[in-house]
């Protein structure tokens, strides 16, 4: 999975390379050097792409953390759903999980 991610990151990242090659790029509707572009131009892309790898990080750290929560504390008749709905649904079932059913264990209801 993380080499898909990275190997993404890389193809992203070789297309923006490859728009700087060029010699005359569009900025607001003319045709300009691509040397006299704004600078942020060229970062926006990377944040961008950069920000959805993090984001996509996380988001499969927590939905880890939560498979792992389910196997510690979830009741037997319970487990078998939550592993499944956790791993069907990715990090819309952590979430859901997060919020049903682990914060109420640790409210103590």
């Amino acid at each position: 999975m993380i080499k898909r991610e990275w190997m993404f990151l890389f193809v992203m990242l070789f297309l923006v390379s490859g728009v700087l090659a060029e010699t005359a790029c569009t900025y607001m509707g003319e045709d300009i050097p691509c040397d006299e572009m704004p600078k942020w131009v060229w970062i926006m892309p990377v944040l961008i792409f950069g920000g959805i790898f993090i984001f996509g990080i996380l988001f499969s750290i927590f939905w880890i953390w939560m498979l792992v929560d389910v196997v510690k504390y979830c009741d037997e008749k319970d487990k078998m759903l939550w592993v499944l709905i956790i791993v069907f649904t990715h990090w819309i079932g952590a979430l859901i999980y997060f919020f049903v059913v682990r914060r109420k264990r640790l409210n103590g209801e």
